[in-house]
């Protein structure tokens, strides 16, 4: 195989991937990440993000983005759990079965994992993510309604939140949910909230309240809010008509966020809030965004000319922004938004655009 496979292949191969695996609909798709800028920024408690520049004067380049896989593959990609890993579903030509394939980070060729895609015939760190159970309900005597949704455990594992809410269609503004949480085996289940236009997000760091979006009373404003499970009244950390693509960092501290086609446009862009309370902050440049394993939110600034991508990282703690991979950090450019960084945060994985191969970005030296 080579990386000369001619696009119409490259395409059918992975089109042929998705109906054989039925995941990720959207994976074949050529694009890059649309996102628009914004600057400014509100919330002193939180610290001020700071313009893009070098890390620092004695920045070292790191190893030049190279091909992981050959061109045209895969139907989708996750990490191990050492990030040693990039596993991917492929079909190769040939007579290579349908199956899970995985490629070390540190060079080396690909090779077949399984070909089953049950959890029980893969080890826990090689099973996709969606075969994990993110959201286990852990103690089984913590009995959860039929109906219950978006459930999730909290840090501890002692309580789990989830929310319930009617299959009738309506308008996402005015769907509501009822957000319920039951805290062990003997206590009785209780409604948080009944949540209008927005839903459950996921448990704050220190496990006594969870975060959720949209209102939470019906003469009440929108926004992000943090709802204590002792029946306390909810805070607004952020306000917020409708936040896209809320994710928490790993230890839940922080949510990143972004607002677009908001009446104030200079408020469109990516935020971040505390889920302890401290205030949101408008970052200074926006960009398809991921967080990282050391609480940092890893973002490709959206340029409008035709200039190579480039990726940086703020810090929350501290407000810092920071170039992590200068121009040409994805070299034939990101389809699809599919990129993710390693649970190590040595490397980040990407679909390209050109090839539709999987190229590895190291963020530090190989």
């Amino acid at each position: 195989m080579t990386t000369s496979t001619p696009g119409l292949l490259r395409r059918s191969r992975c089109l042929r991937l998705l109906a054989l695996a039925g995941l990720l609909a959207g994976a074949c798709a050529p694009g890059s990440p649309i996102a628009t800028t914004s600057e400014g920024g509100v919330g002193p408690p939180l610290a001020s993000a700071t313009p893009l520049g070098p890390v620092n004067a004695t920045f070292q380049p790191t190893p030049a983005p190279r091909a992981l896989t050959e061109a045209g593959c895969c139907a989708r990609h996750w990490w191990s759990s050492d990030g040693s890993r990039v596993l991917f579903i492929d079909d190769p030509p040939g007579d290579s079965p349908l199956g899970i394939y995985a490629a070390p980070t540190a060079r080396g060729k690909a090779s077949l994992v399984s070909t089953s895609f049950s959890e029980d015939d893969l080890a826990a760190e090689d099973a996709p993510p969606e075969l994990m159970a993110p959201n286990d309900p852990g103690d089984p005597s913590l009995r959860l309604p039929a109906d219950a949704d978006n459930v999730r455990l909290s840090p501890d594992g002692t309580a789990v939140a989830w929310t319930v809410g009617s299959s009738l269609p309506v308008n996402v503004d005015r769907r509501q949910r009822s957000l319920w949480v039951v805290g062990g085996p003997t206590e009785l289940r209780r409604r948080l909230a009944l949540l209008t236009g927005g839903d459950l997000v996921g448990w704050a760091f220190d496990g006594e309240a969870v975060v959720a979006s949209g209102r939470v009373s019906a003469d009440g404003g929108p926004g992000i809010w943090r709802i204590p499970i002792d029946g306390s009244l909810p805070t607004q950390l952020a306000e917020a008509e409708r936040p896209r693509s809320a994710r928490l960092s790993p230890t839940a501290r922080w949510l990143a966020y972004y607002l677009a086609f908001e009446t104030e446009p200079a408020r469109n862009g990516l935020w971040i809030v505390g889920t302890s309370g401290q205030a949101a902050r408008q970052l200074p440049s926006f960009g398809s965004f991921r967080w990282g394993a050391d609480e940092r939110l890893f973002f490709i600034p959206f340029v409008a000319e035709d200039r190579p991508l480039t990726l940086a990282a703020f810090d929350p703690a501290t407000g810092m922004t920071e170039v992590v991979r200068e121009a040409e950090a994805f070299p034939g450019g990101i389809a699809g938004n599919d990129w993710s960084v390693s649970p190590d945060g040595r490397w980040v994985v990407y679909r390209s655009a050109t090839d539709a191969a999987l190229w590895i970005v190291p963020l530090t030296g190989e």
